[in-house]
């Protein structure tokens, strides 16, 4: 029963971890989806400003 106990206990471990990892892709997606977004307004605004020459 003991190892039974210990097996549950490290299932939820695993699974907690899981969800942390999940959490950080998603906060790290969204982080390189924000710097992109600000990329390609840069990117827009200086060919605007290089037309604008």
């Amino acid at each position: 029963m003991a190892s039974q106990k210990k097996k549950l206990s490290y299932f939820k471990e695993s699974f907690l971890y899981f969800i942390l990892f999940c959490i950080y892709l998603l906060t790290f997606y969204e982080i390189i989806g924000k710097i992109n977004l600000f990329y390609k307004i840069f990117k827009t605004i200086t060919i605007r400003l290089f037309q604008l020459e």
